[in-house]
This record gives C-alpha cells, sequence and structure tokens, in this order.
C-alpha cells in the first residue's frame, strides 16, 4: 500500500478553484526561481492563475479532464488534460503534485487515472510540455513511458523557456503504471 492509496481522485469543480490555483503558485514558486523573473512569480502569477482557473473550472472545456487529487478534504495535486484539434489526442495542459507530497506515487495516480477517463472520452494518446530545467519531471515521464523529444523554445505563461514535450501513443499503457 502506498500513501495515495488514502487519496480520493475526483473530477474539479468551480469549489476548487482557489485550491488549485494556490496549489500551482506554489508549484511554480517551488520549481521555476530563476527560470521566470522573481517579479512574476510572486506578484503577477498568483493572480493570473487564480482568473485562469475560475473561469476554466466555471465551464470546462468539451472532452477535457481536469481532476482534484484530496486527502482529508486537502488538495495535494491536480491535473488538466484538454482537447487539441487532433481528435484522438488530448494535451495534458497542467500537473501539479503538493511540494510536501512529492515522491509518494500520487503523480503516477494521476496520471494514470487521467488516462483512464481520456480513453473513456474517446482518446487514444496524450502529451504535454515541460520546461527543459525541470530535470525531476523530466525524469519522472520518462519513468512513465513518455517519448521525449529535443529541446525547443516554448512559450509558456509569456516567456521564451527551453522546453521538451513528452509523448504517449498509448494510453491504456500509462493507465497501468
Amino acid at each position: 500500500m502506498t500513501e495515495s492509496d488514502d487519496i480520493a481522485i475526483t473530477a474539479a469543480t468551480s469549489e476548487d478553484a482557489e485550491d488549485i490555483a494556490a496549489l500551482q503558485t506554489l508549484s511554480w514558486q517551488t520549481t521555476y526561481r530563476g527560470l521566470f523573473p522573481d517579479a512574476f512569480l510572486d506578484d503577477d502569477m498568483a493572480h493570473r492563475f487564480d482568473c485562469h482557473w475560475r473561469t476554466m473550472l466555471a465551464d470546462p472545456p468539451e472532452r477535457s479532464v481536469i481532476l482534484a487529487a484530496r486527502r482529508e478534504g486537502r488538495i495535494l495535486g491536480f491535473i488538466a488534460a484538454l482537447p487539441t484539434e487532433a481528435p484522438e489526442t488530448a494535451f495534458i495542459d497542467n500537473i501539479h503534485i503538493a511540494p510536501d507530497a512529492h515522491g509518494r506515487g500520487l503523480g503516477t495516480k494521476l496520471m494514470a487515472t487521467c488516462a483512464d477517463r481520456l480513453t473513456a472520452l474517446g482518446y487514444r494518446a496524450t502529451y504535454l510540455k515541460v520546461a527543459f530545467e525541470n530535470a525531476r519531471a523530466r525524469a519522472f515521464y520518462r519513468h512513465l513511458g513518455g517519448r521525449e523529444s529535443e529541446k525547443f523554445l516554448d512559450d509558456i505563461a509569456g516567456f521564451r523557456v527551453p522546453a521538451a514535450r513528452f509523448d504517449w501513443d498509448d494510453l491504456d499503457a500509462l493507465s497501468e503504471v
């Protein structure tokens, strides 16, 4: 039994917007200090994420999957997968785990549950993009069978950042990790 076994993963609702925005803000402040300007991380970002999640969860895109992982009412992680122009491929726009919950299997459980939900919606594949400097996340995605691209420049929150893309062409395999 892992520590993630007592965590409930459910669809996120508009009532979760504030907690999800706060978790994403903390995650970025912890992970991306030095990659993004301090003024952005400390001042602008919290408001930007709060507005984003209030809008997104009030009216989620059709065929999206937005899940929250909770233990005793606290959101410890979340994942958001969105439709793309390719009808069988979803884009994982966000996955964040509370810093004090890293290394406990929660990210794996979120990815697998998301893969199950995406399959049920008719998707066959998914991908995500991650800042190249986030070596911990890149190692995690490789561990889950993601195929990593070459480094490229991506627009992340209005900044040009070296990034990598990870692809999973078989959601069934991802759901079984």
